[in-house]
């Protein structure tokens, strides 16, 4: 990548998809635990009608479709070993999330973990 700004609109773009891919996840989790546990026979028999009709389930669905979208337009503009590593940063956003609207417990070992994708976000963006 050599013009500077064509980088930074590609990164604001790949942080808008993680963003849009986290969000879906914290909508699908909500919907999830309203639904409860699933097996997997049961995605496509006696909970299929629970799980298509959650709104929740739905948003987050559709934050996917959006995000797919908006990567295709990343891709095409970008190199694959650019943009795609920069996805890592939904692990990110997906920890905080997981704290922020489930008050999960996030373990140190877990923080590192964040630590290192952050900085191995931050080494691919200076390269």
């Amino acid at each position: 990548m050599k013009d500077g700004r064509k980088m930074v609109s590609i990164i604001i773009m790949v942080l808008a998809i993680t963003l849009m891919l986290s969000f879906a996840q914290v909508n699908i989790k909500k919907g999830l635990n309203n639904i409860g546990k699933l097996e997997i026979k049961e995605i496509f028999s006696s909970k299929l009608p629970s799980i298509i009709s959650n709104s929740n389930i739905q948003i987050g669905m559709v934050l996917y479709a959006i995000a797919t979208w908006l990567w295709l337009v990343a891709l095409s503009k970008s190199e694959l070993s650019f943009v795609y590593p920069l996805v890592a940063l939904s692990y990110v956003f997906g920890v905080l999330f997981a704290k922020i609207y489930f008050n999960e417990t996030i373990t140190w070992i877990r923080w590192i973990g964040i630590f290192v994708i952050v900085l191995g976000v931050f080494l691919i963006t200076k390269s």
